[in-house]
Formats: structure tokens, sequence, C-alpha cells
């Protein structure tokens, strides 16, 4: 392979935004040091185009630590119990808001687990009383996936974003970091286009590193997000099996496994990352 091949890849990402699957792969198998030093650079660029030097801040408040799912990369865990009191009528982290707020804080971003307690009729309560007393702010929701009916609740009340971490765009990797019965196929892009088509700016993201990642799997991930256009993506490198919390499923599919090395290519993805984070003072 001629030495400038990925080079001038990382160059058409810089310019265009778009690679396919194939060339992602390229890149990531074939890369150098020069080659990563030179992504850094094209994604520095494209940031100051975008951004400038500005730093967009966002608030994020946990505002419940309980998930009835048992995803095995995830430190929310059905068989954890609830920690303190972190519902809005227990005045727990959503009291933050406004210090948050005094802070200079305009967008606040809602992160949860799929938590049975927070009804769609609480979360609507939440969203609109923040509307309420906050009309300067956006709000961001991040609290898994739920139904077309759900969304369109959300964003009746109020809620602008929805960020929904998707991990992985393979199909069997997907069903390897998840708990039987959650499986891609049933959202994939389908509820990404939802969220847009009801009116939300949509986020999504991956992980980067994850146990059997691969350079074909990784390249779907921005295959996936560039083919939906969302408003903006989160990639998540891994630098060790406990950020993450990966633990031994009943098949044990993750006890004593590395992380995967493509970890090591989180750079590469920078210029095309930098162009598709949300922008505005929002």
């Amino acid at each position: 392979m001629p030495a400038s091949k990925v080079a001038d890849l990382l160059r058409q990402l810089q310019k265009t935004h778009h690679l396919s699957l194939e060339e992602y792969e390229l890149i990531l198998s074939n890369r150098t040091k020069e080659d990563e030093e030179l992504a850094k650079n094209l994604a520095k660029d494209c940031t100051e185009e975008y951004y400038g030097n500005g730093v967009y801040t966002r608030g994020l408040i946990e505002f419940t630590n309980y998930c009835k799912n048992g995803c095995h990369y995830c430190g929310i865990q059905r068989e954890k119990p609830r920690g303190g009191a972190l519902s809005p009528d227990e005045g727990g982290n959503l009291g933050l808001l406004p210090e948050g707020h005094q802070l200079g804080f305009r967008t606040f971003v809602l992160q949860g687990g799929e938590d049975p307690y927070f009804t769609d009729e609480r979360i609507v309560e939440i969203v609109k009383a923040i509307k309420e007393e906050f009309p300067d702010c956006a709000i961001t929701l991040s609290i898994g996936e739920k139904s077309k009916e759900s969304y369109e609740k959300y964003f009746q009340a109020g809620a602008d974003r929805y960020l929904l971490r998707h991990e992985t765009a393979d199909e069997a990797h997907y069903q390897k970091l998840h708990p039987k019965g959650i499986i891609l196929s049933k959202t994939g892009c389908v509820v990404f286009r939802t969220l847009k088509d009801i009116g939300f700016q949509v986020g999504c993201g991956f992980m980067v590193g994850s146990p059997g990642q691969s350079s074909k799997k990784f390249g779907e991930g921005p295959v996936l997000y560039t083919g939906i256009q969302t408003g903006y993506v989160r990639d998540w490198p891994i630098h060790s099996p406990a950020q993450h919390h990966f633990r031994k499923g009943k098949a044990g599919q993750f006890g004593g496994h590395p992380l995967s090395p493509i970890h090591a290519s989180f750079d590469s993805t920078e210029s095309f990352d930098s162009r598709h984070h949300s922008s505005g003072n929002h």
C-alpha cells in the first residue's frame, strides 16, 4: 500500500466528513504514528473552523442511579440498590439546577438509567418545571430507549435534545455487550430517525476499545451516524476494563478478556468527530 494512502483518506475525511466502511477499516488497520499525528492536526483545524477557541459547557445531572437493564459495560446495574435521594420530590440531584444556572450553564443534560420510577408523567413534569423556571436553557435527555409516544411527550413538554448512545453499530458485537433480549436491530437507525422526525436534535455515541471490537466494527459507527446526520456524537475511549465496569455475564463473555487494540485508534476519528459535535451557545 502506498505510504500516502492513509494520509489521503484522512484529508478526504477532514474535507468531506464522509468515508466508506472499507476506508475506515483501511485507516485503522494500516495507520502509522505519522498518520495519527496528521489526524490530530486535521482535527484541531476542523475544531477551530467550527468552534473557534470557544468552550461549550453542559451541566450534567445524574438524576437516577438505577437501571432495569444489566448491560455488561455499565456501572448502573439492576442488582444494585438505589443510592440515596435522587428523585426531584426528595430534593435530590435535580436540586442542583439553580446553582448550575447561576454558574452560567445554559444546557442541562438529565442522564440516568432506564428507571421505571421515572414514568413518562414524571419526566414530563420535570422537563416542564425546568423550562418554566429556566426558559433560557436547553434540556437534553439521556434516559435510554423509549417508545415513539414517550419521545413525543418529552418533546412537547419542552425537551430540546435526546442523547442515545448505541455503543456499537455491529449487531453481533452489540449482543455481546448487552443482556439477552436487547437487540440493536430493534432500534438501529429507526429510533434515531424517529427522534429527528419528532424535532429533537439527536446525539449518539459509541465506545472505543470494548472487548471484541475490530477495525470493521469500529468503522460501522461513523458510517451509521454519517447516514443519520446526527447533531452530535460522543466517542468513549476505554483505557482499562474497570473504567466501564466490564463484568462477567452468565456466559463469562468478558471475564479476563483484554480490551480491543482499537482503543489506540481513537485519534484517527477525531477529524470526523469534531465536525459532528453540536455547536452554538447552548
